[in-house]
């Protein structure tokens, strides 16, 4: 457990920490966060997922596109048969992995959860609930936002597009083979809205 890379790709003195999967969801949000000014920084956790080594590169071509801080990258070992399909806590877990592995204890930590899934950790309630622990835990110095709570997947895809963002950059493949499998529910939503 503990991070990988070279020292310099340690955690920053950012005002803001995205979550990065090397999705279009946190690309979205990692582009909110420059926009609005924040001094910002992805940070990967490496959880055992089959897709990791490509969401890696994903998230940090992405991180050096948009121009943010070098991408850190924490690893966790493998914590979770990652077959595809939900992990039950996956979002809780990213969370406090930022918090514990990251080191993460102050700003903002931005994750990229939207509306329209049944999944509880992509709830307002579940947001609203960690947001007041990580508050408690850091003391009120560390803020948990997820800037794309409301919005529908289609949505987002539409706002990548037309704001010329590089989706080509992204992966989202659950069985982490390249070419993507076109099979899995990752795939079949990028193919739905057009990616």
């Amino acid at each position: 457990m503990g991070f990988d890379g070279p020292k310099s790709d340690r955690i920053s003195d950012a005002d803001a920490f995205i979550l990065m999967s090397g999705g279009v969801d946190s690309m979205l949000c990692a582009h909110f966060m420059r926009e609005k000014g924040y001094k910002s920084q992805g940070l990967f956790v490496d959880y055992g997922q089959r897709a990791a080594g490509y969401e890696k590169r994903s998230a940090k071509a992405i991180s050096e596109r948009l121009g943010l801080l070098p991408l850190v990258s924490v690893s966790a070992g493998r914590v979770a048969d990652c077959r595809g399909g939900e992990i039950p806590g996956r979002n809780a877990f990213l969370i406090f992995s930022a918090m514990t592995l990251g080191g993460i204890s102050r700003g903002l930590l931005v994750i990229g959860v939207h509306a329209g899934v049944e999944y509880y950790d992509c709830t307002s309630d579940f947001i609203r609930g960690t947001a007041e622990i990580v508050s408690a835990y850091t003391d009120g110095t560390l803020r948990l936002i997820a800037p794309l709570k409301d919005w529908m997947k289609p949505d987002i895809l539409a706002f990548a597009k037309d704001n010329n963002l590089p989706i080509n950059l992204t992966y989202s493949c659950e069985a982490g083979v390249n070419p993507p499998c076109g099979k899995c529910l990752s795939c079949k939503d990028r193919r739905r809205m057009g990616c």
